[in-house]
């Protein structure tokens, strides 16, 4: 599998995998009705979020129950990526809401643990790749599968893996110029909402 390749599936498998966990945080809110979620449980529940995704990432570069060694440094260098992007969203949504006022849950020093736990598991799954199959990892790969097959919704991953490719094709290419000129090529504005939002945040290149 090329690079290209990589980047589009794991792409297609970070939509499949948020448009999942939209609907587990509906539920939960749901169970949490008229009670205000503790910020520690919201990052339990985050820390597990994270726990998954790099499981449900290994077991993709997993051929033959041996780990793919072409697959795991780029997959490791885009989780990596991803998490930075989620971190940076978060801090400048936070930094919006502050504007306005309002109190928000971002924890910065708590948020780099959760990211670090996860990064962790994923590195100690490389040597234990069994563990990866575990029931629930299971059930979200054979969801995710399965959502692929869907005529409508695959086409929405697919094209969001589009986009993700394009983004990290992007931020490559800013990391390089920056390296080589003292200047990134493209500048980079995240789209932050204030209000709460489930879904990932795009990113536009001006």
């Amino acid at each position: 599998m090329s690079l290209i390749s990589l980047i589009f599936e794991l792409g297609v498998l970070f939509a499949c995998y948020g448009f999942i966990w939209f609907f587990i945080n509906l539920a939960l809110r749901f169970l949490s009705i008229g009670t205000e979620t503790p910020t520690w449980i919201s990052y339990i529940i985050q820390t597990l979020r994270y726990l998954f995704l790099v499981n449900l990432v290994l077991l993709f570069i997993v051929d033959q129950k041996e780990i793919n060694l072409t697959k795991l440094i780029p997959a490791l260098l885009i989780l990596i990526f991803y998490f930075i992007g989620k971190f940076q969203q978060k801090s400048e949504k936070s930094m919006r809401i502050k504007i306005f006022g309002r109190t928000d849950n971002f924890h910065p020093k708590t948020e780099i643990i959760s990211i670090s736990i996860a990064l962790l598991v994923f590195v100690g799954l490389i040597f234990y790749p069994d563990f990866a199959r575990n029931n629930i990892a299971m059930w979200f790969h054979d969801t995710i599968v399965n959502l692929r097959k869907m005529t409508l919704l695959g086409f929405f991953f697919d094209l969001f893996g589009f986009f993700f490719l394009l983004q990290v094709f992007f931020k490559m290419i800013n990391s390089l110029n920056a390296i080589i000129m003292g200047k990134p090529l493209f500048k980079i504005k995240s789209k932050v909402k204030v209000e709460k939002n489930d879904f990932d945040d795009f990113e536009e290149i001006e």
